[in-house]
Parts: structure tokens; C-alpha cells; sequence
């Protein structure tokens, strides 16, 4: 059905008011096309993707893909000739449990076995600090509920340290500390890519004394 003359003028009068309209109808329609036609292939991609890492995690042997976590105490070592991933004690105090298990150096080898000590900074028992990093999702899942003056034992196999909480907060960067102490780090939470906001959670303990291990018995 041909359009009326006034319908026609409109049209013009349409086009010379809104000129860009012309200009941006096309590619608009070509995308949407061009997104109806590739959502389902990229959909189709994905799903065979998910399938052939599920074959390899199947197919391939751990020590092919990642080295495994050192349960085992290697007392032949000093601190500082320990072995990456290798279990060097366990991390307790009231609000982390009794169950956190520490391993040497930040990879994900000794995050998903429990905490990861940095090899960059010193063991405990030495004049500095220690840095412990783990999962919010994972051993360190309560260390939010962790409170000023709790005790926190490290228990090595080299000796048994304890520290009282002294410092509790979520900053950038990680605390500098000029005499022995340890640091517990953390992402500052548990939701999805909570890692990548630039901030963390951090617990700052320093070694207990005997004096002070007197006044709390």
C-alpha cells in the first residue's frame, strides 16, 4: 500500500530533523544480526572448551600438571632451606581453628593445601617478619573474626611460637614491621574477584613474651 502524500512529507521532514538516524539504523541492525548468529557458536565453543579441560584434569597425572604439597616434616632442612611447597606447621588460635596447615612460598600449590609462607620474608623464631597469605574461602575463612589480643600459635617444626594480635585492618599494602612479628593476610572477602579491588585484610601479631605468657595463665 503506497504511502499518502502527508505520510511521504513526514518522512522527509523526519530524515532533515533527525539525519543520523540513517547513518546508525544499518549498523545497529547488522549487529544484532551479527550477535543472534554468534551467541550460539560462541555458546557451542565454550561448552566443548569445558569438556576438553575436564579430559585433561581426567587424563593427566599431577606431577604432569603441578607439584604436589610435602606433608611430611623434613627436620634434615634448616628454615632457610626449605623446599617449595613443603608442610613446615600448623597455624591455630581461637577463631582460625586448630586445623591450618602451613606451607613454604605463595603459589597455589600451598594455598590450596592451607597457608603460604613468603619466602621474601623471615621464618618465625628470626628478628623479622613473617608473612602467612590464604584463601578467604579457605583457612582463613574466620580470620575476619580474629580480635586484638587473641593468640595465635605457630607451631613449626623447629619450635612453637606464639603471638598476640596487636593490629587488625584493610589497606593496600602490606604493614612494615622493624622487629619481629607475624602477619596474616587475606583477601579482604570471600566474594568472587574480591582479590582484584587492591585491598586486603591483614593481622598484625606480635611474639609473645614470658611474662606476658605468665599474665595470661
Amino acid at each position: 500500500m503506497r504511502k499518502d502524500k502527508a505520510s511521504q512529507k513526514q518522512d522527509k521532514a523526519d530524515r532533515k530533523k533527525y539525519p543520523f538516524i540513517d547513518y546508525i539504523a544499518k549498523p545497529i541492525i547488522f549487529a544484532m544480526l551479527a550477535m543472534i548468529a554468534l551467541i550460539p557458536i560462541g555458546a557451542g565453543m565454550l561448552s566443548e572448551t569445558v569438556d576438553i579441560v575436564h579430559d585433561l584434569q581426567t587424563t593427566m597425572t599431577r606431577n604432569l600438571s603441578d607439584m604436589e604439597p610435602v606433608d611430611k616434616f623434613d627436620k634434615t632442612k634448616s628454615p632457610k632451606e626449605l623446599d617449595p611447597a613443603m608442610y613446615i606447621g600448623t597455624l591455630s588460635s581461637k577463631a582460625l581453628g586448630s586445623d591450618c596447615k602451613v606451607y613454604n612460598g605463595i603459589n597455589r600449590v600451598s594455598l590450596r593445601g592451607g597457608a603460604a609462607m613468603s619466602t621474601e620474608d623471615s621464618v618465625p623464631g628470626s628478628s623479622g617478619r613473617t608473612c602467612l597469605f590464604g584463601y578467604a574461602n579457605g583457612c582463613f575463612a574466620n580470620l575476619n573474626k580474629v580480635k586484638i589480643g587473641e593468640i595465635i600459635t605457630f607451631s613449626a617444626y623447629w619450635g612453637d611460637f606464639d603471638y598476640q594480635v596487636v593490629d587488625i585492618a584493610v589497606k593496600k599494602d602490606i604493614p612494615v614491621a622493624d622487629s619481629e612479628c607475624l602477619v596474616l593476610c587475606t583477601d579482604s572477602s570471600s566474594e568472587p574477584f574480591s582479590c582484584d579491588n587492591g585491598k586486603a585484610l591483614y593481622v598484625v601479631a606480635k611474639p609473645v613474651t614470658d611474662s606476658e605468657e605468665a599474665q595470661n595463665e
